[in-house]
């Protein structure tokens, strides 16, 4: 849940800020609706955790004796979720992320990366600079 709750939010604003602009700003109409869809997702997502979230708090709250299996609108927000979580991400890995990776410099690259960062307070390098592949 903690992932859901924390890193989940932050890695939709990431993509907000940084992965999504350019691709909305560039030439190709199909890519554009890929990541209006991936917004809207990300709103969609937001409903289905706090769905899903008051399931599994019900869980972690309840003792294992008294656990009852799941009625179907439980079900229901679960696997909504799923769905939603694994169709978004298939679309990023084949389709968005490749494309922001060919659109964006290492200059881009590097400010999206600190300001990641920033926003997680995690400390900079002692450089000032990250280092990669």
């Amino acid at each position: 849940m903690r992932y859901f709750d924390i890193a989940a939010p932050l890695h939709h604003q990431d993509e907000e800020l940084h992965v999504f602009p350019p691709l909305l700003a560039g030439p190709d109409p199909a890519l554009r609706a890929l990541v209006q869809r991936l917004q809207q997702d990300h709103r969609q997502m937001e409903v289905a955790w706090t769905e899903a979230r008051r399931t599994l708090q019900a869980v972690a709250d309840s003792s294992p004796a008294a656990w009852t299996p799941l009625s179907a609108s439980q079900t229901g927000a679960l696997d909504q979720l799923v769905a939603l979580y694994r169709r978004h991400l298939h679309d990023e890995d084949r389709q968005a992320y490749p494309a922001a990776q060919a659109a964006l410099s290492p200059a881009a690259v590097q400010a999206m990366s600190e300001d990641m960062m920033q926003r997680r307070g995690v400390p900079a390098s002692p450089l000032g600079r990250l280092h990669g592949p």
